[in-house]
């Protein structure tokens, strides 16, 4: 039976692929921050950002694991300023 080369790679790569997410899933961390302070928002964002890098450590030469990485720190990163505009909104 002829062999179709990169299968076998491709394969470990998407084995990766599930590994990091499943790491991935569920709670991540929790941070906790004062929205009237821009400094306090954004080391929430760095936490987040090392408790994300910490539980997908040893899958970050995957191209696509890296490309979820970045979209989900975006994510908390936006998620993290706009609950700080809504706390800011509400103390007005």
């Amino acid at each position: 039976m002829p062999k179709i080369s990169g299968l076998d790679e491709m394969k470990a790569q998407l084995d990766e692929i599930q590994s990091a997410v499943s790491k991935l899933d569920g709670q991540i961390g929790q941070v906790s921050f004062d929205p009237s302070n821009s400094e306090s928002v954004e080391n929430a964002i760095s936490e987040v950002h090392q408790m994300i890098d910490s539980k997908v450590e040893g899958f970050t030469k995957n191209e696509i694991v890296r490309g979820v990485i970045s979209e989900m720190k975006q994510k908390y990163a936006d998620a993290i300023r706009q609950k700080a505009i809504e706390a800011k909104d509400t103390d007005d």
